[in-house]
């Protein structure tokens, strides 16, 4: 076999070991709406967003010789305010150690984010809750419908469909020094004329530099996407926005889900209403 070949091997999927319920939740949490894993595979959160009325949570489970348990109780915003629905997003860095979870529910649907990090096996938020300091008044942000995170933890990017009457918006926060601050002003995709509702789905790459930011909303039925890169003094869009050359366009359509490679060269698109409800990506 040469350096330019490939081999395939077939190796079935099974389930490892029973399904995880996080203990001490209220009422139907709804767990599992969002799930993220670390790099290695052996630190998974799990958001609960309807857990006690709205408020939301999240449980961690941790694998050790192919046994999952839950790592201490779950977890809960301080600062919540009313029904947040932390949990709606969530995202955690390569070593596991630190989740960002987003609740856009919060604060009568302004929406907000959270970190928690892990020290010794015991979890605790990291600072107040993150809210963009510059959402529109217009509307309902929503805040934290979608989040995504570096692999080091030391970035995180929010989205808000919902802001300024659904136009949408991505926020930037960084970590220095154990603290969190907004990284410039939001960003808004430009090129599209709808309100697309920006933010809706969200992918940052590995090293940080590459963002996918997907819209939740679009009349016609060919949803836009955009891409941002990191420069010298903050994040450009790079190009005119992207949509499907070959979508079949039947109703409105949103993009459901985005994921990124490492190095940020290739991201996927899932799009859930395209040629009816079969769906593409």
């Amino acid at each position: 076999m040469n350096d330019n070949s490939f081999a395939t091997i077939n190796v079935p999927s099974v389930q490892e070991g029973p399904k995880l319920v996080g203990s001490g939740a209220w009422g139907d949490a709804n767990q599992g709406w969002g799930v993220a894993v670390s790099a290695d595979g052996n630190t998974a959160v799990v958001g609960g967003p309807n857990d006690n009325a709205g408020t939301g949570a999240l449980w961690v489970f941790t694998r050790s010789q192919g046994k999952w348990s839950q790592q201490g109780s779950k977890l809960v915003g301080y600062d919540c305010v009313g029904a947040s629905g932390l949990g709606t997003s969530v995202a955690i860095s390569g070593d596991g150690n630190t989740i960002v979870a987003g609740g856009s529910g919060d604060n009568n649907i302004v929406g907000a984010a959270w970190i928690f990090t892990r020290s010794g096996g015991v979890w605790s938020q990291q600072g107040g809750k993150l809210v963009g300091n510059d959402y529109s008044p217009n509307g309902y942000p929503m805040q934290g419908v979608a989040v995504a995170m570096s692999r080091d933890g030391n970035v995180a990017i929010v989205g808000g469909n919902g802001d300024n009457f659904g136009t949408g918006g991505t926020w930037v926060y960084t970590r220095s020094g154990g603290v969190w601050t907004q990284f410039g002003s939001k960003l808004i995709g430009s090129g599209y004329s709808g309100n697309a509702g920006q933010g809706f789905s969200l992918a940052l790459s590995a090293d940080r530099m590459t963002m996918i930011v997907g819209s939740g909303f679009e009349g016609s039925g060919n949803p836009p996407v955009w891409v941002f890169v990191k420069a010298v003094h903050g994040w450009v869009q790079q190009g005119s926005y992207l949509t499907a050359s070959d979508a079949v366009i039947t109703q409105p359509a949103q993009n459901t889900a985005v994921a990124a490679s490492a190095d940020g060269n290739t991201f996927i698109l899932g799009e859930n209403c395209d040629n009816g409800l079969t769906g593409a990506i």
